[in-house]
């Protein structure tokens, strides 16, 4: 019965001693990355282009007509109520239609012809040279020949390099480069107002 209790005392002992020396580790906080996108806004600066048209006035040479002519001679009955009207003059004024004979006003320099496309006008300038080929005859403004020129499928000119000239007509656009179509010879003029270049027909 002894042996019985001190084996029992001994296996107690030994539970005891097992369980205090299990004793658990506290355990380590891990550190982690999260990653993740957050959509960023920012202002970004544009520059923007926008087209003005712009509208100038333009003064136009006109040619007045008056025909003066006496009124009647007042008579007895109406004489002291027409006394003043009676020396009066009734005046009929008519406006002439400026032509394409008048000088241009306002014309356009040739560098500028650019921003007039589509549009009816005057172009000035000096021409730096001329050209022509089976079908066109070519009125140059710039040395390059990369802007504004004149061009005429019926017409040609002699001697004109070094001339200022007036071009009359619609401002259009052919391979990037403003032109303007000469029809008809009177659309050149000299910019001193002496009259347009001699042509001779193509």
């Amino acid at each position: 019965m002894l042996s019985i209790r001190l084996g029992w005392l001994v296996l107690m002992g030994v539970i005891v001693m097992v369980g205090c020396g299990s004793t658990a580790e506290p355990s380590t906080p891990t550190t982690g990355v999260v990653t993740r996108e957050v959509p960023v806004t920012r202002e970004v600066a544009v520059e923007a282009e926008r087209t003005v048209e712009v509208t100038r006035q333009v003064t136009v040479p006109v040619t007045v007509l008056v025909t003066a002519a006496p009124v009647a001679d007042a008579t007895p009955e109406n004489a002291a109520t027409d006394d003043v009207a009676s020396n009066a003059l009734a005046t009929t004024v008519s406006v002439a239609e400026a032509t394409s004979e008048a000088a241009p006003v306002g014309c356009w320099p040739w560098h500028e012809a650019y921003l007039h496309l589509s549009e009816s006008g005057c172009v000035e300038g000096v021409v730096s040279s001329t050209g022509q080929s089976a079908s066109v005859f070519f009125i140059n403004f710039s040395p390059d020949r990369s802007t504004f020129y004149g061009v005429s499928f019926d017409w040609g000119w002699e001697e004109l390099a070094g001339e200022c000239v007036h071009l009359t007509g619609q401002i259009s656009e052919y391979n990037g480069r403003p032109q303007l179509i000469i029809n008809d010879p009177s659309q050149m003029s000299y910019c001193d107002g002496g009259g347009s270049p001699p042509a001779f027909a193509r």
